[in-house]
């Protein structure tokens, strides 16, 4: 990994060197936390970008109810 740019309410990974037909990348996915931050949310999908243009990964996206605890 290159680098972690904000990007409104999403963060954009990008790796150091581009991914060729057979790349893999392993990427942990990043909840909030707290009490106050327990909601339902949506992740991904990762998406790469080809020729200047975004395009999403298939099955890389999914959604979960994060609980946070008070700490």
């Amino acid at each position: 990994m290159e680098r972690v740019e904000p990007d409104g309410d999403r963060k954009r990974v990008r790796f150091a060197e581009p991914a060729g037909s057979s790349t893999t990348y392993q990427y942990f996915l990043e909840a909030p936390a707290g009490a106050g931050e327990t909601n339902y949310y949506e992740f991904g999908p990762a998406a790469i970008r080809i020729k200047g243009e975004w395009q999403p990964v298939s099955g890389t996206g999914g959604d979960a109810v994060a609980g946070g605890a008070e700490t």
